[in-house]
């Protein structure tokens, strides 16, 4: 019994981080096409999405990024489409930024 709840805390520690990290990306061009597949010609396009927005990257396939947005819809877009800069969605008519927390 001791032996199997090491096992099995040991397998979470390996497993969690990579689960609970994920790799967020930006739309680095003025608009970006999610497909339906991770192919230029044989899909359609599910969705535009504007300069900045935000996508969870999933899983890579060639030139393809499978990702997901804030809405947890999924789709296929090319990689040279997305960068590492951070943007954000807001989902309220208006919102105060700032700079800090005062």
């Amino acid at each position: 019994m001791k032996n199997s709840f090491i096992l099995v805390t040991f397998a979470l520690t390996l497993l969690l981080p990579a689960y609970c990290c994920a790799q967020i990306l930006c739309v680095r061009v003025n608009s970006a096409d999610l497909l339906s597949s991770p192919s230029r010609t044989d899909s359609y396009i599910r969705l535009q999405v504007p300069r900045y927005y935000p996508l969870e990257l999933l899983e890579e396939r060639g030139d393809f990024m499978l990702v997901r947005d804030y809405r947890r819809r999924t789709a296929w877009v090319e990689s040279s489409l997305l960068g590492p800069r951070q943007g954000v969605i807001v989902a309220v008519t208006s919102a105060n930024l700032r700079s800090g927390p005062d």
